[in-house]
């Protein structure tokens, strides 16, 4: 999703997997610009990471939980 500020904990730390057996769980922690619709933003992440990674790895994705840790404003004009 574009409007995906960053995933939280910079190189990986923002992504939690767990395997078990032939199906894989997915926490992303993510940081989203302010305005922006959280519920169909998280639903486009789930969709999006399931169908790929189940593409690539042919692993069944049993779930992706998408944890918004921080929403961004957008600065001032004049303000550093």
């Amino acid at each position: 999703a574009d409007q995906v500020v960053r995933i939280f904990g910079g190189r990986g730390k923002g992504v939690e997997t767990r395997l078990e057996e032939d199906t894989v769980r997915f926490s992303l922690k993510v940081s989203l610009q302010y305005g922006q619709p959280i519920p169909a933003i998280a639903e486009q992440i789930q969709e999006t990471v399931a169908r790929r990674v189940e593409e690539m790895t042919g692993l069944r994705v049993g779930s992706v939980d998408v944890y918004v840790q921080e929403i961004q404003f957008p600065q001032a004009e004049g303000t550093t």
